[in-house]
Parts: C-alpha cells; sequence; structure tokens
C-alpha cells in the first residue's frame, strides 16, 4: 500500500491539476490510514474552498487554527489569511458589492 508522503505528493499534483474531487478522496485515505496533518488539513481546505464548499474550508481551516502548538506559525498565518478572503467573499455575496 502507498506510504503517506506517496499519496500525499499525489494530493499535491491532483491539486494542482484542478482534480479537487481526486484530491479530497486521496486525502479521506492519508486520513484513514495516517496521523492528520496541517499540510493535509490545508490543502483539504484549498480543495474544499476550489469546489465552493465553503463551510467545509472554514472547518478545516479553523482546525489548522485550533491545532495547538505543533502546528507552524506559518501554517496557522495561511489559515488565518484564507479565513479572512472567505469572509470578504462572502460579505460581498451578501451586500450584492
Amino acid at each position: 500500500d502507498a506510504g503517506y508522503g506517496t499519496l500525499y505528493n499525489y494530493a499535491v499534483f491532483t491539486f494542482s491539476n484542478g482534480l479537487y474531487r481526486e484530491t479530497l478522496r486521496l486525502l479521506n485515505r492519508i486520513e484513514a490510514n495516517f496521523p492528520v496533518t496541517a499540510d493535509c488539513l490545508l490543502l483539504k481546505a484549498r480543495a474544499y474552498e476550489a469546489l465552493n464548499y465553503m463551510d467545509q474550508a472554514i472547518s478545516a481551516y479553523t482546525a489548522v487554527l485550533n491545532g495547538g502548538d505543533s502546528i507552524s506559525f506559518n501554517a496557522k498565518e495561511f489559515a488565518r489569511t484564507r479565513l479572512k478572503e472567505i469572509a470578504k467573499r462572502v460579505d460581498r455575496t451578501h451586500t450584492g458589492k
């Protein structure tokens, strides 16, 4: 069976080629067999965002922010930035601007 690195690299490859559902399928397989990492959560959030599944994207980004000291500052900062962008987009949708 494929190891974490192989599956994660393939998930990144599928994401970069716009195959977001396949990315999520691979990330679910990783999560079923290996400990969840910030990298997986961020890639999952980005795939959800690309599919316009904003509630799931927000949940994944929030999980990164709530991940404790084991999550790097950069990962948390990326999640924080994306959440702000999603909030702006949602605000524009509701206000018509």
